[in-house]
């Protein structure tokens, strides 16, 4: 929020005709500034989205010019011919056109930019900063000194990254942009593009150096309105009375409310009777902050369905006739006055009845009166049978009359008989009034209005996500707890709790699934491509395919295996979950290094299935010691039978002793302190018995035991027989089980020690050097194996992302 009237200052003119005669003796606006001199500067959130997709451009188009993309080189020779004259003179003078624009435009702005020097400075830093970033990306992709001088200097090869004059331009354009009028933005805009198009014509810079030079300005002139801010484009007030005249209201003067919201300059206006009106004006950079801001709740949220993009005469069209129809069906909310466009291109909203009243966040809530709660919510009701639902009620656009309370500002409202959209409305009323009021009250009133079966169904939305930003700000400073405000009404109205509304479209879950994906993704593919797709390709034309179909069918079985080891720790554990969740396991194991995401998926899957917390994370390490005991055991016994023997003389037994040292000292430590300290005792104590008491049960039961130990004996005994199938089908017939076991049983435990996300490369390296130093050759050797990681953990988590997503849905994990 922003105080433009202490920005502007305040000019009292006395007379409509003095102030229009000034106007019309001077141009309907500044040919080159959009707003006045002081115009209030704020940080916006589309610039850090600037800032962010800028830095993202510039890491990838480096990259790919540092490594001379085939893209850059077929450009280069398609444009490397000389062009005929008539050709590059013209793209020759834009590209010198475009540099001495913008150095002249940070000129004139210094010496004639009347008021305006924080405007210069900008720029001026700006283009320090992005001289200093060009450089220094130039030496991290050549290393070499960018193009100064390109017409003049022809560099030998490829032209440096990024563009340099270019990023220059880009900078000083950008950051000069919001205070520009519209011809001299498009004229920067045109120049840039024009300077792109030489740069490629030219050969000044490859395409990845130009989308980086010009990703490189525009993020340096999105920093440096993070800095200091810009101009938020407040017309001035010479120019408002203007558009208000255009539109036939006359008005002796004009002032700036104290609180601007985003997007919206709001102004109130007195008439020559002594009456007031409220205008409201989507200036020239109202459409992209709305915008900004549409985008944002529409990316995150799942209530939000206004359109995201609108020109301003769209929104003041929206809201007029919202305010027509509403006004006509006899809703409380303000009378239109006028609308339509200004000569200078804002679009205007000019409405009576919601100025002269006191918002509802003023009032004294020692003096605020069951009437007037009552008022609020029969403002909501009569709003709710026009078919109109609001959707940002909060104690700003709550106006309490003399004689009633109106609901202003419909910019986001909508035609709606959706009960649960009208429910959003209840929840925000609710929480306005609790806010002023308290919870009791607020409470206790909407009961007597509304009724308790339409207050319930609107309490799972008394949640932070249904709430406008201007309203959660309220919550926060009045010190209301949602939560508490939700339980005492589910307590007043006598129901059980209800759920909450899932409102949230993007989770942190959902960014670090797609994040797990792409990295789980990409290490496989870089692994495949290590080892050698010919070689592969050529030994599956000769495989037997139903070896590889017994193959997939084996492993998919071991899930089996999972879900009997299972029910050694939770009896009633289901089945078609749980091998579901295997699945899981199997996708985050392939993101996440070594057992560590297995043991974590483990622990949750545990707890949803009722287990303790402090039960669920001893159990879940159990697992995992049980499948290495198993290996250890299987290791031993396969190899007494097939003859070797597990050599230890060659391992080097001092790291290995120094780490169970240290586990050991740590732990040692960290008792003595947990049972030393009394709070840390009765923090630590009361877990760490319930889980040594679940692994007792499970240990000390003969049945459980039983349970957890043959179902991990039958998954490691599969994996086995998986191996041996996938040897099969490429001719290993002198890989038989025993040998399969040793392979498998050796792998298994190498892997669960190597940080590598999902043994990517390693245990299809481990498992060829198994298979042929037991007499496979190494081209079969290298398919078995990888046909083996492909059945057991590459196709795995391609089910393992659906049924992740299922099990979290179905609240499994």
């Amino acid at each position: 929020m922003t105080n433009p009237d202490s920005a502007l200052g305040s000019e009292n003119d006395t007379s409509v005709r003095a102030l229009l005669s000034d106007v019309r003796t001077k141009p309907a606006r500044n040919l080159v500034f959009a707003a006045p001199a002081d115009d209030p500067r704020a940080r916006r959130p589309v610039d850090v989205a600037r800032l962010v997709v800028a830095a993202i451009i510039i890491l990838v188009t480096s990259e790919s010019y540092r490594n001379g993309n085939e893209f850059d080189q077929r450009m280069a020779e398609f444009f490397g011919e000389d062009l005929p004259s008539w050709i590059s003179a013209p793209f020759t003078i834009v590209f010198i056109l475009g540099g001495v624009y913008s150095g002249l435009l940070l000129i004139s702005i210094l010496l004639f930019g009347t008021g305006r020097r924080a405007v210069a400075r900008d720029m001026f830093l700006a283009g320090l900063l992005a001289s200093a970033l060009a450089m220094g990306v130039s030496q991290l992709t050549g290393p070499e000194w960018p193009d100064w001088l390109p017409e003049l200097y022809e560099r030998e090869g490829v032209p440096s990254f990024p563009v340099f004059r270019l990023a220059l331009a880009a900078a000083l354009i950008r950051v000069a942009h919001p205070y520009l009028s519209a011809p001299m933005r498009h004229l920067g805009g045109r120049l840039l593009g024009g300077m792109m198009a030489a740069s490629l014509l030219l050969g000044y810079g490859s395409v990845t150096s130009i989308i980086g030079g010009l990703a490189l300005g525009i993020g340096t002139a999105a920093a440096v309105h993070l800095v200091f801010g810009s101009g938020i484009g407040i017309p001035s007030r010479a120019r408002i009375i203007d558009a208000l005249a255009s539109l036939g209201v006359e008005v002796l003067d004009i002032e700036f409310l104290p609180e601007q919201p985003v997007g919206e300059t709001l102004v109130r206006a007195d008439l020559p009777d002594d009456g007031r009106l409220l205008v409201k004006i989507y200036g020239r950079d109202a459409v992209d902050a709305a915008f900004a801001v549409r985008a944002w709740r529409a990316m995150w949220y799942r209530d939000s369905h206004r359109p995201v993009a609108a020109t301003g005469l769209q929104q003041v069209e929206h809201e007029g006739l919202l305010l027509l129809d509403a006004h006509r069906k006899g809703a409380a909310v303000p009378e239109l006055v006028a609308w339509g466009p200004g000569d200078a291109g804002d679009a205007l909203l000019v409405v009576r009845g919601g100025q002269s009243g006191e918002r509802f966040e003023s009032l004294d809530p020692a003096e605020i009166g069951d009437d007037t709660l009552h008022q609020c919510w029969e403002a909501l009701a009569g709003l709710h049978r026009a078919g109109i639902v609001h959707r940002d009620i909060d104690s700003q656009r709550v106006v309490v009359l003399e004689d009633r309370v109106v609901l202003t500002d419909l910019s986001g409202a909508a035609v709606s008989f959706d009960p649960s959209v009208r429910s959003a409305d209840v929840a925000q009323m609710l929480v306005t009034t609790a806010v002023q009021v308290g919870p009791e009250r607020a409470i206790a009133v909407a009961r007597r209005v509304l009724g308790d079966p339409e207050l319930g169904a609107a309490l799972p939305l008394v949640q932070t996500s249904a709430l406008s930003t201007a309203l959660r700000g309220e919550v926060k400073a009045g010190g209301l707890k949602l939560k508490s405000l939700r339980e005492t009404a589910i307590e007043a109205v006598g129901i059980e709790a209800p759920p909450l509304a899932q409102l949230v479209r993007v989770t942190w879950g959902n960014v670090a699934m797609v994040a797990l994906t792409a990295f789980a993704v990409s290490a496989l593919i870089g692994a495949l491509a290590d080892i050698g797709f010919d070689t592969i390709a050529d030994e599956v034309a000769n495989a037997s395919w139903t070896w590889i179909i017994t193959a997939l069918v084996l492993s998919q079985l071991t899930n089996v295996g999972e879900w009997i080891s299972l029910t050694g720790f939770v009896p009633r554990v289901p089945f078609w979950p749980t091998l579901k969740f295997r699945y899981a396991i199997a996708f985050i194991s392939l993101a996440v290094p070594s057992d560590a995401g297995s043991i974590a998926m483990n622990i949750r899957f545990m707890q949803k299935q009722g287990v303790a917390w402090a039960a669920a994370v001893a159990q879940g390490p159990l697992l995992t010691i049980f499948t290495k005991a198993f290996d250890i055991i299987l290791l031993v016994l396969s190899a007494k039978v097939i003859g070797e023997t597990v050599n230890l003389d060659d391992v080097d037994s001092g790291p290995v002793l120094r780490i169970i040292v240290l586990v050991v000292v740590l732990v040692v430590v960290g008792a003595a302190v947990a049972f030393a300290v009394p709070k840390l005792r009765h923090m630590v104590l009361p877990p760490l018995k319930e889980g040594l008491a679940a692994i007792r049960d499970s240990v000390t039961d003969p049945r459980r035991l039983a349970r957890v130990a043959s179902g991990t004996l039958l998954q490691r005994l599969l994996f086995a027989l998986t191996l041996a199938a996938a040897a099969q089908a490429f001719g290993g017939s002198e890989i038989g089980f025993t040998e399969a076991l040793f392979i498998n049983s050796i792998v298994s435990l190498f892997l669960g020690f190597m940080p590598v996300p999902g043994g990517v490369g390693v245990g299809e390296a481990a498992l060829a050097a198994g298979l042929t130093a037991l007499g496979m050759g190494e081209a079969p050797a290298l398919a078995a194996a990888v046909t083996h990681r492909m059945v057991t953990t590459y196709l795995p988590p391609i089910y393992g992302w659906y049924t992740s997503r299922w099990l979290a849905e179905n609240d499994y994990l």
